[in-house]
C-alpha cells in the first residue's frame, strides 16, 4: 500500500505537529501534499477561534503550510501510480485527511 516506511509515517502524521503527507481526491484523481504544522490541527482551530492579543506572540503567525507533491519525499516513487494501485485505500485516506487540508492548490 505504501512505497516505503517513511511515506507511511508521513501519512500517519496527518494533523499532527511536524511534517505529514495528505491525500486529496480531485476530479483528476488523487493529489498529494507535503504539510508542515507548527501545532496540531486541533490546537490550530482553538488558537484561531480564541485569538486573544498577546505581547509574547506575533500578530501574524503561520501555523501550517502545504505544497503539492508528485513523488514520495523519501524514495521518489510516483504517488499517482501508488494511488492507482489501491484506489479504495487512498479514498479512505483522503476522507480521513479532509479536516487537515488547507488551500494548497490541488
Amino acid at each position: 500500500m505504501f512505497c516505503c516506511h517513511s511515506l507511511k509515517n508521513l501519512i500517519d502524521n496527518a494533523g499532527q505537529r511536524g511534517l505529514a503527507v495528505l491525500v486529496c481526491p480531485t476530479e483528476a484523481g488523487f493529489r498529494f501534499a507535503l504539510q508542515m504544522r507548527a501545532v496540531t490541527a486541533a490546537d490550530e482551530t482553538t488558537m484561531t477561534k480564541n485569538r486573544q492579543p498577546s505581547a509574547s506572540l506575533p500578530e501574524k503567525m503561520t501555523l501550517s503550510e502545504s505544497m503539492r507533491i508528485r513523488h514520495c519525499p523519501s524514495c521518489g516513487k510516483r504517488l499517482d501510480e501508488l494511488a492507482a494501485s489501491d484506489p479504495k485505500f487512498f479514498a479512505k485516506l483522503a476522507s480521513e485527511h479532509r479536516p487537515f487540508q488547507n488551500q494548497w492548490g490541488v
